[in-house]
């Protein structure tokens, strides 16, 4: 196809050179721009592994005692 065609069949999806060299750029610096979630989700992770290893020494001691499994109703 004749570079010409290409060009049109850009034009008409309302891309060009120029908007297709900026878009990445942008889409990165969205992305950059975005908040991170890093934080909170590391906070939410310590306090799952600390909830976690409670219930595994809960377990442990039981089993140590030599009582029953916990019951977990439902």
């Amino acid at each position: 196809m004749p570079k010409t065609g290409r060009s049109l069949i850009g034009l008409a999806a309302g891309f060009t050179s120029e908007s297709a060299e900026k878009t990445p750029a942008y889409e990165v610096g969205k992305l950059k721009s975005l908040p991170s979630r890093k934080g909170p989700l590391n906070a939410e992770l310590v306090a799952i592994k600390s909830k976690q290893a409670s219930l595994m020494q809960l377990i442990e001691d039981r089993h140590a005692d030599g009582r029953p499994r916990l019951c977990h109703p439902g």
